[in-house]
């Protein structure tokens, strides 16, 4: 038997020494690696970011255009295009971010900066000096343009989703963009100087002084929770959460129902439902407008909104959301609105009536200066008038304009036109798109 020879203590130290490189440089590798991905990810989301942002200031470009092209105000036409001017800018940064993959993407920068150098241009010179008859044939020109733009990036948007990366997919995307690129290559056709799941008016809660709710006596915690169960009839608990300050000082009460959770808030002036919501699962089933519309009007007399008047319906899946106005004497006032979205079994998954509560109050109006038939004179010829009402609007200074409102039409095309009823003046346009008004 042959006898086992000792082993070097010189070797055992230098395997051990090597075994200790090898698993440091693998830690070394691996951490590496790891930075690599982090970083690439990082960057990712940049681009994805930088992308996102310029597809939407391109969509809102298109919608504003559009809507300067049925324009006939002066002062709506000032705001549209000063408002162009300001998407033509965050589009153009968020482009650069991207403008090192792609030479090409120099081309649409330096459009978006003659087109937004363009309308600031136009804007400034409004409303005492109206636009000419062949300013407004470049500004037709450029919404085309800004169309197919619009529509080449939704298309490198698909294309551009999946597993890949952003990163990884952006060359092979950014190439889709080749059939728009003739229209900003020194395009001599313009002559560029050195330049609602809702309905209208439905974010008209910039007034944060809840005048209605003001007017109200206010009610106690107890007095809230007895409001709560009157209303949720059918829940098995009704618990107080927490009180809240704010615009709305409220009552918040979980609701627990057959349906699932939800969250009440009723407001300590005048113990009215302000905002529910739910976690109710819905169904996923086609829902039926009428039957929605039925259940969303027995809600609204059960939480005592009366003389409301629905306005703008938008189907989703499993559910439909409903938009009622304010109705009094023929007159809708937008300002006073509340949301509801019904689901597809009949529960009532979300309601919000914030703007009623922010903008609702006795008004004595005046009758209109104008008539509707003068009013709809400074309707846009290239608009087919379908519908006009008489209705109350909101503006951005946190006042209400007395006004006509005209629903038109241009081939697929729909818009809501606003025609001060004392001035005859162009007060608002809204476009209607994918059943949302903008």
């Amino acid at each position: 038997m042959k006898e086992k020879r000792p082993i070097k203590l010189e070797l055992l130290i230098g395997t051990v020494i090597a075994l200790v490189l090898v698993a440091g440089l693998a830690v070394t590798l691996a951490f590496a690696a790891d930075m690599k991905e982090k970083y690439n990810i990082h960057l990712d989301n940049l681009y994805k970011k930088s992308f996102i942002e310029a597809m939407d200031s391109i969509d809102d470009i298109e919608i504003k255009l559009s809507k300067v092209s049925v324009s006939e105000g002066s002062q709506t036409q000032k705001t549209l295009l000063s408002e162009i001017w300001m998407n033509a800018e965050i589009a153009k940064n968020n482009l650069a971010q991207l403008s090192g993959k792609d030479s090409n993407m120099e081309k649409i920068i330096q459009f978006l900066n003659q087109m937004g150098d363009y309308c600031h241009c136009l804007s400034k010179k409004l409303p005492d000096d109206p636009l000419t008859d062949e300013e407004k044939d470049k500004l037709e020109s450029l919404y085309k343009v800004v169309q197919s733009l619009k529509a080449s990036f939704k298309e490198v948007d698909e294309g551009l989703r999946g597993d890949a990366t952003f990163v990884g997919r952006l060359d092979e995307g950014i190439q889709m963009l080749g059939d728009c690129y003739e229209h900003f290559n020194n395009d001599s056709n313009i002559d560029y100087p050195e330049m609602i799941y809702d309905g209208p008016f439905s974010d008209a809660t910039a007034i944060r002084e809840a005048k209605y709710l003001n007017s109200l006596p206010k009610v106690t915690q107890e007095a809230a929770e007895a409001r709560a169960r009157e209303i949720f009839k059918d829940a098995k608990e009704i618990a107080f959460v927490e009180k809240t300050m704010g615009s709305i000082p409220s009552f918040v009460f979980s609701v627990a129902t057959e349906e699932g959770e939800g969250l009440a808030q009723i407001s300590e002036h005048g113990g009215k439902l302000v905002l529910y919501t739910s976690s109710h699962d819905k169904g996923g089933a086609e829902i039926d407008i009428e039957e929605a519309t039925e259940k969303a009007e027995e809600v609204l007399v059960t939480m005592g909104y009366e003389n409301l008047k629905l306005v703008w319906v938008t189907p989703g899946e499993g559910a439909v959301y409903l938009n009622y106005i304010f109705f009094h004497d023929d007159i809708l006032y937008y300002p006073d609105f509340v949301k509801l979205k019904v689901g597809d079994d009949g529960c009532v998954l979300a309601f919000d009536a914030t703007g009623y509560a922010y903008n609702h109050i006795d008004r004595s109006l005046d009758p209109p200066s104008a008539t509707p038939e003068q009013a709809a004179e400074k309707v846009s010829k290239k608009l087919t008038i379908v519908e006009t009402r008489t209705v109350v609007i909101p503006t951005k200074w946190n006042t209400e304009i007395f006004a006509y409102e005209f629903f038109c039409e241009r081939e697929d095309e729909e818009f809501y036109v606003y025609i001060d009823a004392n001035t005859l003046e162009e007060v608002e346009i809204m476009k209607v798109v994918n059943n949302m008004v903008v």
